[in-house]
């Protein structure tokens, strides 16, 4: 917590993510192949479990992340991600600055 850290990553809505029909994986956003989120972990910018989840890695780590909504945007949702959504994010830590 504190430092700056660099993350890629891909989100997809966690009720497709066991399903072997790949329309219903839904990408709903990507940095991979677009450059880096670069954020302070621990300072309420992101969501929850996103933020609890690259706490407990190291730079070159790779992670799946399963986030009930409780941790991600819970019953309010946001434009993007509909009420009480699970969301499943593929985390790899490039860099602490």
């Amino acid at each position: 917590a504190g430092q700056t850290v660099k993350v890629n990553y891909t989100g997809r809505f966690g009720y497709g993510v066991f399903q072997t029909d790949a329309t219903k994986n839904v990408i709903f956003d990507s940095s991979f192949g677009s450059g880096t989120l670069t954020f302070v972990p621990g300072t309420g910018n992101l969501i929850p479990g996103f933020e609890e989840g690259i706490l407990k890695m190291r730079v070159g780590e790779k992670a799946a992340l399963v986030l009930p909504s409780k941790i991600a945007y819970g019953t309010n949702g946001n434009s993007t991600i509909p009420p009480n959504s699970p969301l499943y994010f593929e985390v790899e830590v490039v860099g602490v600055l």
